[in-house]
């Protein structure tokens, strides 16, 4: 499943990855350019709990204090149930014809760009980043993968084709979860990392960071090239020259 069937499920419904990806960045951007003039207009959409998020100074320990107080142990488990709730959330929100999985991606990004856009303000962007891409890379490419797969569950009741909404709910619901349920080893590769590699003071900012950025990549190369068959010509070459090598 994971070598073959998941990269190719991944690259049979990219474009609706894609859209998610558009969502998210649009909603970041929004709220990283309306946090700098109204932090107050981005703390009353996002709620009391994200509110101190978006108002007063930011320093660079404000964010790196965050990552160094809980355990390493408990904060890598906490953060990767966290994760996979709002991917699994993010899926299951599909059902709304896509709504709710809008609604989703749209907090996330909100979030995301409205607390980078308050450091910018403050001058410490780059404390910021160093802090959050060790785990963010993969992080949210890997929620991102999981608004596709509600996007891909909406999708199939507004625009079922050929098919009734019935069958085309049952046949493309059996992708969407398998696009979610695929992507926990990603969140528990980046629950490791934000519990055990962003607060470790063991290695540099550019080294946490590199890493980070490395598995990310990899997670992508995976979803773009895994699964592949060998080309015609190429099996067929590898079996004549087995053949030699047997006479």
């Amino acid at each position: 499943f994971f070598l073959v069937q998941y990269p190719r499920l991944f690259r049979e419904t990219w474009k609706f990855t894609f859209a998610s990806f558009l969502i998210s960045i649009l909603f970041a951007g929004m709220a990283y350019r309306t946090v700098q003039t109204h932090p107050d207009l981005v703390a009353d959409i996002m709620g009391p709990a994200m509110a101190q998020e978006f108002r007063g100074e930011k320093t660079a320990a404000d964010i790196k204090t965050r990552f160094r107080i809980p355990p390493h142990a408990i904060l890598s488990s906490l953060v990767t149930g966290n994760n996979i709730m709002v991917a699994l959330k993010a899926f299951a929100l599909g059902i709304t014809f896509g709504i709710g999985t809008v609604y989703v991606l749209m907090y996330n990004g909100m979030m995301v760009g409205g607390i980078a856009g308050a450091y910018a303000k403050s001058g410490v962007a780059r404390d910021l980043w160093m802090t959050l891409l060790p785990h963010g890379a993969l992080e949210l490419s890997a929620i991102v993968c999981a608004g596709g797969s509600g996007l891909l569950l909406g999708y199939s009741l507004w625009c079922p084709g050929q098919r009734t909404r019935r069958r085309a709910l049952r046949e493309d619901a059996l992708k969407a979860v398998q696009l979610a349920v695929g992507l926990i080893p990603a969140f528990i590769v980046a629950g490791f990392f934000e519990g055990f590699i962003t607060p470790t003071d063991r290695l540099p900012d550019t080294v946490k960071v590199s890493l980070g950025v490395a598995v990310a990549v990899v997670f992508w190369l995976y979803l773009l090239l895994g699964g592949r068959e060998v080309p015609a010509a190429g099996r067929r070459t590898k079996s004549i020259s087995g053949s030699f090598e047997s006479r």
